[in-house]
Order: structure tokens, then C-alpha cells, then sequence
């Protein structure tokens, strides 16, 4: 009874949340880069956003399946809360966030200063074991 409470109140309270963000973004397969202070929340699936460097955020709700989210470097957050499943966020490792996690397969990846990625960018695709992906002459 309290874990079907739980699993209840906690979406409901973080659509709310997200909702009363100063900065609400709601909708699905968006992609925007801007700056932004205060309080950031997505609602929606497949978005892709970039907080643009010298962005002041204090906290950045996610509620959906498969956002990715990419924090560039002079950015500053202090909080994430992410619910749903399959949500990336890529943040600076120098940064030091409060997580609140709910749903299988989200992930915060800390990444080494410098590095530039795009919102856009798709993950390294490995090749099964013993492919190399060329092709042998006859």
C-alpha cells in the first residue's frame, strides 16, 4: 500500500514541480539551446537540449522517457530531479549536484572539462565482438 502510494505521490509532485519551473518546456521531440537561471523544468519524450555556458540554473526537472540534456561548461546547476526512464544528462565532472532519481535506465554522466558535445550527438556504437567493420579483399 505505501510503495503504490509512493509510486503515486512522487510523479504527481514532480509534475507539479516541473510545472512551476520559471523556465517550463513542455512537449516532445523539441531541441533547444539557450541560457537559462533558475529553475528548468522539461515535460515531454525525446527532447534534446543544451544549457548553453553561463546559464545560472538551481534546478532541472525532468519528466519523460528518453530527454537528453547536455550541460556545457561554464553552466552552473545545483539540483537535478529526473522521472521517467531513459533520460541522459551530461554535466561537467567540477559540478556538484544534488540527484533525485526515479526509473530504470536514466543516467548523469560527468564528463571531463573541455569537452564539447552537442545535444544531438549520439553515443559511440560498438561492433559485436570479432567485427571490425572492414572487409576482406579476395
Amino acid at each position: 500500500m505505501n510503495r503504490v502510494l509512493a509510486l503515486t505521490v512522487v510523479p504527481v509532485a514532480l509534475l507539479m514541480l516541473a510545472g512551476c519551473a520559471s523556465n517550463a518546456i513542455i512537449g516532445s521531440q523539441l531541441a533547444q539551446e539557450n541560457h537559462w537561471y533558475g529553475e528548468l523544468g522539461i515535460t515531454g519524450h525525446l527532447n534534446k537540449l543544451t544549457v548553453l555556458g553561463e546559464s545560472q540554473l538551481t534546478r532541472l526537472s525532468v519528466l519523460g522517457d528518453a530527454n537528453t540534456i547536455v550541460v556545457q561548461d561554464d553552466a552552473t546547476l545545483a539540483k537535478i530531479e529526473i522521472c521517467g526512464e531513459n533520460n541522459t544528462i551530461s554535466v561537467p565532472e567540477n559540478l556538484v549536484i544534488r540527484e533525485s532519481i526515479w526509473g530504470k535506465g536514466n543516467q548523469v554522466i560527468r564528463r571531463p572539462m573541455g569537452w564539447k558535445v552537442a545535444a544531438d550527438t549520439e553515443p559511440p556504437r560498438s561492433t559485436p565482438a570479432g567485427n571490425t567493420g572492414e572487409t576482406a579483399e579476395p
